[in-house]
């Protein structure tokens, strides 16, 4: 009998006594009452028969709202999105929440109670022994972190907080798995050691600063030269590293650049720890936060004083000379190397960090609303670090002469197509209305066809980030004769100056648009009129301010070519880049990509490639159920569609090639499984 039951139980009896002795006090003969007498126990007799059924009454609603409670705290144990235990003195668990059987893969109320500690990891067990001893001695909240070994042999980073009873014969257990925040961290962690690592092996002295130029970090070689250390730079600043003669100077250049976030350039001499002086070329660039801000400043200087030295002498020979432009150039080529060995180092980490904040995003339970807006910020943080990385590594292989581009013809209408359906859903998000001219496949154009699609989007995208609300972008083309096609972008931004044309394709300078909340690193212009100067066209550029730009860029004109078509469905950019980049030097494929399986049927039954890669995880329609439709259309049907999908288990790749497709091919990509594959449906 519940508690709720038993109150209800012993209410009633009390009324019942209290009615047996009112009934006592009646007098026994009745007949012998005068008939006042009657009518007044009649009516007490009355009142009581009412008290007792608003007493019945309350009693029911009591009970009532007992029983919703307690489905209300069951609901709210039981669907917790951690996991609740109850364990005894001996750490045996005769309680836990759906959640927290899930987790350990036991059964609620099992018997005997299964011990928390054989989920323990073996080499930890004795730190949790210790800890719930501890738990049963303390009248506070206390808290670990230890590792869990599942029933499936998987291992999980917890983090456990614990209270005891008030008569401490039990404890109470909260169990939040923080595995993907443990992953994340270390992933960060060795990105951080990896960054040391190169920066410190560089030839130029690196630094760090913070927005207000006050020293953070620094190489190796800066304190094997300077001899200071990073406490000593904190304390002093700058000034006493400088030559007296030049100290003010430098100064008053450098608190400039801070002030108005512009990057810095200048030569000094700077002393080192022998208290002798060198000439250094010294640069810094800052580094915006999500907010448009300044976040950091990175700097690096480079020994220059051969160079200088040859430069004030006054017998300079042809020799000298070259020498001096060796070192020089040995500095760019060692900046250049530094940026593409960072850069490359970097993409490991970073995809380990998004790939554990999507996992996390999509993890069963979902996040909370708070950590789902954490999340977020954590993704698009990432994608703009990623950007902004793929941006450095073209751009320092674009100046080292290291970035080797394909000459072919292109269909312009299949390129054109592909980016619209990359943009726009950045332009609905911004309420840009975009226009793409119709064109036919035979207008060709020679170049390289992944970089041209770079300078598509690079173009698109920049008219939709600096438009204004409710604002359109046009895009047009022409071709004045047979030599050149001339693709325009029109957009309705707010313009630009003559000042500000002039300064447009500088690296790094982004015409005081950084401190508007637009993100953007000031290089995709940079990289856009070098990738189309290496295709053999030319880019400019018509702006009035008020009213809008217009980009142009002239490519040549191509012949007709016969090629093969390959159409691959995948809704993750990292995956899409991986085969842009596979398929980038066979000349001989035409790659067409969607986002989605619905674009993906679209692109199928207009270009009807050769081939179909397909996901099969989609987001919305999945992989499997646009393969029905594609079935089912005569003009899609005879097409061979092969599934690549992160799903590896047997009984899923029996049921993927039962669904029709041609073949399955598993992540990670064998790239020489996925060729064999493309070669086999040709055939059929």
């Amino acid at each position: 009998m519940t508690s709720s039951n038993l109150e209800e139980t012993l209410a009633l009896a009390k009324l019942r006594r209290r009615a047996e002795r009112r009934l006592k006090h009646i007098p026994p003969q009745i007949e012998s009452t005068n008939e006042t007498d009657v009518l007044k126990l009649l009516h007490e007799l009355q009142v009581y028969r009412v008290e007792l059924e608003m007493q019945n009454e309350e009693l029911v609603a009591a009970r009532a709202e007992i029983e919703m409670s307690a489905a209300r705290y069951t609901e709210l144990y039981d669907f917790a999105p951690v996991s609740y235990y109850t364990l005894d003195e001996d750490g045996n668990i005769f309680e836990s929440n759906l959640a927290g059987a899930t987790l350990l893969g036991i059964l609620r109320g099992q018997r005997p109670h299964p011990r928390f500690r054989t989920f323990i990891d073996p080499e930890l067990r004795s730190q949790f022994d210790g800890f719930l001893a501890k738990v049963f001695k303390s009248s506070f909240k206390e808290v670990h972190e230890t590792v869990l070994q599942t029933h499936d042999k998987s291992k999980l980073y917890v983090h456990i907080e614990a209270t005891s009873s008030e008569n401490n014969e039990a404890c109470h257990l909260v169990v939040i798995d923080i595995s993907a925040r443990r992953q994340a961290e270390e992933a960060l962690r060795q990105s951080e050691e990896t960054f040391h690592t190169l920066a410190d092996n560089i030839s130029q002295l690196a630094w760090m600063a913070d927005q207000n130029g006050n020293i953070v970090w620094y190489n190796q070689r800066w304190f094997h030269y300077t001899g200071t250390t990073l406490t000593e730079m904190q304390q002093s600043g700058w000034e006493k590293l400088h030559h007296p003669q030049h100290k003010q100077c430098v100064m008053e250049k450098f608190t400039y650049c801070l002030t108005h976030g512009e990057p810095w350039e200048d030569t000094f001499p700077l002393c080192s720890k022998d208290s002798t002086y060198r000439w250094f070329l010294s640069r810094a660039i800052p580094i915006y936060n999500e907010h448009g801000r300044i976040s950091r400043w990175f700097g690096t200087h480079t020994d220059i004083t051969e160079q200088k030295e040859l430069e004030q002498a006054l017998n300079i020979t042809n020799t000298e000379l070259d020498r001096s432009r060796q070192i020089a150039e040995k500095a760019t080529q060692a900046k250049s190397e530094f940026l593409s060995n960072m850069s490359h180092e970097l993409r490991t980490p970073l995809n380990a960090i998004l790939g554990f904040a999507q996992l996390m995003q999509s993890s069963s339970p979902p996040p909370t609303t708070v950590q789902g807006n954490r999340l977020n910020e954590i993704l698009k943080a990432g994608w703009h670090l990623l950007e902004l990385i793929n941006e450095i590594l073209d751009l320092t292989r674009i100046e080292s002469g290291k970035l080797a581009l394909t000459k072919e013809s292109i269909s312009l209408a299949m390129v054109m197509r592909e980016c619209r359906a990359l943009v726009e859903v950045q332009a609905h998000q911004q309420g840009i209305k975009m226009s793409f001219p119709a064109l036919a496949d035979r207008v060709l154009v020679q170049g390289d066809r992944m970089r041209l699609k770079q300078v598509l989007l690079n173009l698109f995208s920049n008219a939709i980030k600096y438009n204004r609300p409710g604002g359109t972008v046009e895009i047009k083309c022409s071709s004045s004769n047979s030599k050149y096609v001339r693709i325009s972008v029109h957009d309705s931004g707010i313009g630009m100056t003559p000042d500000n044309i002039a300064q447009l394709f500088q690296p790094f300078n982004r015409l005081g648009r950084e401190r508007a909340a637009v993100e953007g690193t000031g290089i995709g212009l940079v990289i856009t009129k070098r990738l189309v100067e290496m295709m053999g066209g030319t880019i400019g550029v018509e702006s009035t301010a008020g009213v809008g730009s217009v980009f142009w860029v002239e490519l040549l004109a191509a012949m007709e070519r016969q090629e093969r078509t390959l159409l691959y469905v995948e809704d993750n950019q990292a995956n899409l880049a991986l085969v842009e980049q596979l398929f980038a030097d066979r000349t001989q494929w035409r790659l067409l990509c969607a986002m989605n399986a619905h674009r993906g049927i679209e692109l199928a039954c207009a270009e009807k490639p050769s081939v179909i890669i397909m996901d099969i995880n989609l987001a919305g329609m999945n992989g499997i159920e646009a393969l029905k439709i594609l079935r089912a259309d005569p003009l899609t049907a005879h097409i061979p569609v092969i599934a690549l999908s992160s799903d590896a288990a047997p009984h899923q790749i029996e049921q993927g090639l039962a669904a029709g497709f041609f073949r399955y091919v598993t992540k990670p990509l064998r790239v020489a499984e996925l060729m064999d594959a493309i070669e086999d449906a040709l055939k059929l």
